[in-house]
Parts: C-alpha cells; structure tokens; sequence
C-alpha cells in the first residue's frame, strides 16, 4: 500500500508541478561514504516533506513534532513515511536524532523549524550543525525552488508577506555535494553555537545560489524571468510616471535593438548615457538583444574623462537623448564629444521605428537573437572606475559575472516579486546598474529609476510615496537624506543597504535611533559586478560589511607594518 501511494503520488508531482531534480549523483556520493546522511533544506511550502520524501531516494526518516500529527490528513500522511515524533522546543529534541543517525538512518531536518514568511531562508538553528558534528554524518544540503510560489505556502499575506500564489507552479529541487560539521577546537559556549548556526546557513544559501544559477547571457535572463514571473506587472516605474512590465521591456528590446542595429551595424562596443529612467533599462537591454556590449558612460565625470573612456573601450558610437542632454544642460560637452565620437539620439533611433517594425518585433523570438545564444563567458558590459592618475580604466564583465552576482546578492537579501527597489544610484556605476537595476528586474520584481542620488529632500519622500522596500546608497547619501527626512518617510523599508564608502557609526546610530532602521552595510568593487560582502538581518555585526556571498573563494594574506587586516585576494 505504502509503495503504491508513493509511485502515484510521485506521478502526480510530476505531472502537476513538473518537478525537476537536479544533483542526485551528489546523494550518491553521499551514500558511498557509508556514514549516515542528514539531509537539510529551506522550508518554503506545506509541500516540501512530501517532495523531499518521494524525490530523494532512499528511506527518509523525518523528525516531527508532536502538535503536527493530530488531524487526520497529518497522520494519514505521516503513514506513508518514515518518522518520529519530537517535541522541537525540548532539549532532547536533537538527542532523538542523533539516536536515529547513529543507528545509520537517513535523516531529515528543516533546519529553520518553520516555514519561511519571507520567502527567503529565515532564522536558523544550530541544533541541525550539532548533529551533523556529534554523528559525523554526510550533509546533504537541498534547495526547493518554485514551492514558495504554491498556494501552500505562507505568502498569501496572512502571516507576513504576500505575492501572487498558484496551484501549480513549476517545483525544483536541487542537491548539492555532501558536507561534513566539525566544530573547531577551542570553541565552546556561544562561540560553538554561532559556529553550528553559520555552518548550516551557510549550505543552505550555497545550495539556494547553485540551484538558481545559470550559465546564459543577461537578455537570455530577462527571457527567463518573463517566463517565471508575472510578465504583465509592472516592473520598472520612473519620476515621469512611465512604466514597463516585463512583456513590454522584452517587446521594446527587440525593436528599438533592431532599429539601433540600422544605426551601429557591425560595432562591438557602443557607448551609454542616460539617467535613471525607464529608457535607461529599455536601450541597455536592446543592445544586449542584438549582441552588443554597453559602456556605460559618467556624463557627470567631465570632457576628458569622457573621452578617455571613449578612447579605453573603442567607442565610435555613444548611444543618449536629446531630452536628458537638455535637462541636464551639459550641450556643451556633447557639442565636443560629438567630435571624437558618433552622438546616437533616441528619439532619432524612434522615428525609424514605423508599424512594419513593431509588427515584425512582435513576432520576432527573442531566442533567435544573438543577444540570447552569446556564450555566457563573451564580454556583456564595460565600466569605468577611476585610474590612479585620475583618467578612467576599464572593467569588462562578462555576462556571468553579472548573473551570477544578481543569484549572489538574491541570496543574501531575498527579494519577492511584490517588492519595490528604489534605485538613485547611477548605472554607470557598477553597484546601480547591477543590484539597483538588473536585479530586481531579473528576479521578477520592481524597480523606481530616480535620476539623481543627491536631491536629498526628494529622495525621502519619493520612497515614502512608491512604499520601496529597498535602497541602495553611500554614507555621503544617507547622511544628506537624514537632514531632510521626515522619520516617517522610511516606514516600508525593509533593507537600507550601503556601499562604496565605509559607513561611519553616527549615520548608523542616527538611522537606528531617528528612523528605527538598521544600515546594512557591504562591500564590492567593480571587477566582481561588484557586491563581495553584505551584512544580512540573520547575519549582522556594527562596523564590518558582512560575510561573504555565496561562491567566493578568497584568501588574506599580511602587508608589512599593517597589524589588523591585510590584503585581500578573491575569486
């Protein structure tokens, strides 16, 4: 009976979820060690025993607590699985796991002890590390993808947060190479408690990023989140009040990128200056559609350093708008850059786009654009970073580099669909375009491009108005928003999150005592897209930028005369 109700219900997983497992030759490595195996997992959905049970193999022993087996679907299900009952808020909780390993089961823990209310990985207990330390077991760390997305999940607003729910989204799991626990010798107290508790988060954020991850260019992303999301919501807004959704952003990219590749034909690099707008996002992703590569141009860094950078990334064309030119009021400097390099209108590029393009646009696969099928390694953007004689330098990312930085920083700071970044940081900065734009366009979310990170008193407000969730800033930002802020203004926000400059202790402690918010504060620089380091609610220390994300290998070597800290290296 047992065996007849796993295969049908295995069945209809498949069919109704389309689950999709990836990594089972990890859990057989697992098993060829001959040590008991501790599976361990984010807790997004009702769903997620049932999945792990039917879709790893082997018999999965599941400790659960008491409170959980008293209705009669709860024991009706529990029949058809391996368990024992615990009650989690006792001590002895983890001693009956351990009795279970050591008897050389194959055991199961969330180790969140709940499911999440925030869509991300929440706060997470070391009794899981414990374990895995005192039997020596095989840790097997599982990322559900899709699950939160059920109508099984806790996001329907009843408990925390909300987003849009269905009954059968599309469900992955994803095992990642077994581990082991050791606790380091010398730890006790709570120095052995914060070791357990950041051993297992950290696997559990490494199996969220290696499960998201992939290998494809930026178009080739956005494609992948219409087809993930809501490709209808909105997901940019800006301070004119145009807005596009994902569907409209991948309709422009194909055909404003057509009528741009008319003007640029065989260019390689074509340089970019625009604010934050939604035409910002619209012309960066045309010309990732047609293959190619934006350099993002400081309009605000000079002649000079705008020609040097012209000069560095082999620019014939720069890529603006005659609006955003006179808005600015800096005619002048294109009037002179005009004659080292091509200036490129949008509204010229506009007025060749006639009701034959927009209907070949419309029909047009985005697939079949060279933009999609790039390799992943190819060029997909060039910034500018200050040289040490005061002339700009080069960093060419490629598109890996920036997807896999976006799954980097997603891991750290969860963001859902519903929630609204606000973005003053300039995109030809790193820091803006990668976390204040691509992100959260990417992962299916919302972002307001606001043209300038020093209008300190309408910054404040236009977050109070567009209830953001997210801001990036600096010191010098937060503090200029300070001196204008009303406290009220910052009631959303659920992350302020700073870079580029070290944060000093009294905007920390103004924020926390004026506004009641924490600065998170990070670290990156423009060669690694650029976030290294972030500081996270479940992961917090005053004066430090955090830990590392996700797949950074890095090693710290002494400087001669430097007593604390030394030099960095990363990769």
């Amino acid at each position: 009976m047992k065996w007849l109700f796993k295969l049908v219900a295995k069945f209809l997983f498949k069919l109704f979820y389309r689950v999709e497992v990836s990594g089972l030759e990890n859990y057989h490595d697992a098993k060829k060690t001959g040590k008991p195996i501790l599976i361990i997992s984010n807790h997004v959905s009702l769903l997620d025993g049932p999945l792990l049970d039917l879709f790893i193999p082997g018999e999965t022993s599941f400790m659960v607590d008491r409170s959980h087996t008293k209705k009669w679907y709860e024991r009706f299900l529990l029949s058809m699985s391996h368990f024992f009952t615990v009650d989690v808020h006792s001590p002895y909780a983890a001693k009956h796991m351990i009795e279970e390993l050591k008897k050389g089961k194959q055991c199961m823990i969330f180790p969140e002890g709940r499911i999440t209310t925030t869509g991300g990985l929440m706060k997470v207990y070391e009794g899981t590390g414990m374990v895995a330390d005192k039997t020596g077991a095989a840790v097997l760390s599982v990322n559900i993808g899709g699950a939160v997305y059920s109508k099984f999940s806790y996001l329907d607003g009843t408990k925390f947060a909300f987003v849009k729910l269905f009954w059968f989204p599309k469900i992955t799991i994803h095992i990642q190479p077994y581990s082991e626990i050791k606790l380091k010798k010398g730890l006790k107290g709570a120095k052995k408690h914060l070791f357990y508790k950041e051993a297992v988060s950290n696997l559990l954020r490494d199996a969220g990023y290696y499960a998201t991850v992939k290998e494809r260019t930026i178009f080739a992303s956005l494609i992948a989140a219409k087809n993930s999301y809501h490709a209808k919501d909105i997901c940019i807004e800006d301070i004119n009040d145009a807005q596009l959704s994902l569907k409209k952003l991948t309709q422009a990219s194909v055909i404003l990128g057509k009528a741009l590749q008319k003007n640029l034909q065989d260019e390689k690099r074509v340089g970019l200056m625009l604010p934050n707008v939604t035409g910002m996002p619209a012309t960066f992703f045309s010309l990732q559609a047609y293959g190619y590569v934006p350099a993002m141009i400081n309009f605000t860094a000079g002649l000079a350093a705008i020609e040097s950078a012209c000069e560095t990334a082999e620019l014939k064309t720069v890529v603006t708008s005659k609006k955003f030119v006179e808005a600015f009021e800096i005619e002048e400097l294109i009037e002179a850059l005009s004659k080292k390099v091509n200036i490129l209108y949008l509204e010229d590029v506009r007025t060749q786009i006639n009701l034959v393009s927009k209907l070949a646009g419309l029909v047009k696969s985005p697939k079949c654009l060279p933009g999609f099928n790039k390799q992943s390694s190819s060029e997909a953007v060039v910034l500018f970073t200050s040289g040490s004689e005061g002339m700009p330098k080069g960093v060419v990312l490629s598109h890996q580099n920036v997807v896999s930085n976006i799954e980097q920083i997603n891991s750290m700071l969860n963001l859902l669909p519903t929630e609204r970044i606000f973005n003053a940081l300039p995109t030809f900065h790193c820091f803006g375009l990668t976390a204040g734009m691509l992100w959260p366009i990417l992962k299916g979310a919302k972002v307001f491009m606001y043209p300038s990170p020093v209008h300190y008193a309408v910054v404040p407000e236009m977050v109070y108005q567009t209830n953001a969730k997210l801001i990036f800033g600096t010191d010098t930002f937060y503090s200029g928003y300070a001196r204008k802020a009303d406290p009220y203004d910052f009631y959303s926000i659920k992350a302020l999150v700073a870079g580029a400059e070290r944060l000093r202790p009294e905007t920390r402690e103004l924020y926390a005592s004026k506004y009641r918010q924490a600065i998170y504060e990070g670290y990156g620089v423009t060669e690694t897209t650029p976030v290294l380091s972030v500081n996270i609610p479940t992961a917090f220390k005053d004066g430090s930028v955090g830990q590392f994300v996700p797949a950074v290998e890095h090693r710290l070597e002494p400087v001669p005369g430097i007593t604390e800290g030394g030099r960095l290296f990363v990769k």
